[in-house]
């Protein structure tokens, strides 16, 4: 939804563009959501909601769309003549075979490929990319199993990850702010609403050793369970890009957040933003943000002492937390800036609409 509102606010301005967005949330409401048995399969509700909403989107602009950007195939599933002649973009950040591949079912139900249900719902998921203009999947992982799982040629899949506005999320004088407190106490800052999937329980472990007594962790979770501890600080009800979110981002050290599930991890890119050095779990595609060892550090998931090393590593120097930061911040603004990843859309939907030929937009992610 963040990418959603920085992608609106900025083809909103383009004159050049007649434009029309439209989210489609998680549990709609429409009466088509509530009849069975659309209403009993999620991905079936949603690509019925989308295809009466986006329908009467193009009714109500008066004219046809001459190309359409999307966020994952569920919700167009249902759009089978909107796809064969509106040309497409389809972004995402996994596949089917590629979650179950990494065990992502947080994100994913739970099923076998090798079903009949399963290699039914393949072809119809294989024919939604097959007919896209152009494939963005988020991480390196998704492109190849687009690639290698479905049968989509190179050329028509390229790596857009998720962005971050490096405007908005403004770099602080560090160095500054960080020798002007350098006598208080260091914090590490953990964002994560699943506080069990994400590793909160991890961290928290770590942050009670008597070796880090006076590290000060400010864990931003929604089911934080008993008793936080005289070091351990919990936040709820932060909206995204928020100003008290910006502000412990702000006021951090580091940036943990050892998950064991993930598709990407956005978390980390804002930390990067905010010249963070960020240290979590090489799951999904978060091994596309993280440079080890340049700006921060992975380690093994469920692995609390090589956990405690890094952070003790980077605690104990405040040079080497100023230099990956510096570094995470380059590479935000070099590889997730927003503005650079709103134009390949433009170009792509230009290129689409145009009915130009397929070439690739964007390489593979650097990893320095």
């Amino acid at each position: 939804m963040v990418f959603y509102e920085y992608l609106k606010s900025r083809i909103s301005l383009r004159p050049e563009i007649l434009s029309s967005f439209h989210p489609v949330e998680m549990f709609p409401t429409d009466l088509i959501a509530r009849i069975p048995p659309i209403s009993k399969i999620g991905a079936l509700k949603n690509s019925a909601v989308a295809r009466k909403r986006f329908l009467a989107l193009e009714k109500k602009a008066g004219v046809p769309f001459d190309a359409a950007y999307f966020f994952q195939h569920t919700y167009i599933t249902s759009l089978v003549g909107f796809r064969r002649r509106v040309p497409y973009i389809l972004a995402m950040d996994g596949v089917p075979l590629w979650y179950a591949k990494h065990k992502l079912w947080y994100t994913h139900p739970y099923f076998d490929p090798d079903s009949l249900t399963s290699k039914i719902k393949h072809r119809i998921t294989r024919s939604v990319y097959a007919q896209a203009y152009h494939l963005l999947p988020v991480s390196s992982g998704v492109r190849e199993s687009l690639i290698e799982d479905y049968g989509i040629p190179e050329e028509r899949v390229s790596v857009l990850p998720h962005s971050v506005d490096a405007v908005l999320w403004k770099f602080p004088e560090r160095v500054a702010e960080v020798q002007a407190r350098q006598a208080k106490r260091l914090n590490v800052l953990f964002i994560g609403a699943d506080y069990e999937r994400k590793g909160g329980d991890l961290l928290t472990a770590v942050a009670r050793r008597p070796e880090f007594r006076d590290v000060d962790f400010h864990l931003v979770t929604k089911d934080f369970p008993g008793e936080p501890g005289k070091n351990i600080f919990i936040h709820t009800n932060l909206p995204p890009v928020s100003k008290a979110l910006m502000d412990l981002y702000r006021a951090a050290d580091l940036f943990v957040v050892p998950t064991r599930q993930d598709t990407a991890l956005i978390s980390a890119l804002e930390a990067m933003a905010m010249g963070l050095p960020v240290i979590s779990t090489p799951v999904g595609g978060i091994t596309d943000i993280i440079v080890e060892g340049s700006t921060g550090y992975f380690v093994p998931t469920d692995d609390t002492d090589t956990l405690a090393d890094r952070i003790r590593k980077l605690c104990s120097s405040r040079e080497l937390r100023l230099a990956m930061g510096l570094k995470g911040r380059q590479r935000a603004e070099s590889v997730f800036n927003v503005d650079i990843h709103v134009e390949v859309i433009l170009n792509l939907l230009h290129r689409a609409a145009k009915r130009l030929p397929h070439v690739a937009q964007v390489p593979i992610l650097p990893t320095a």
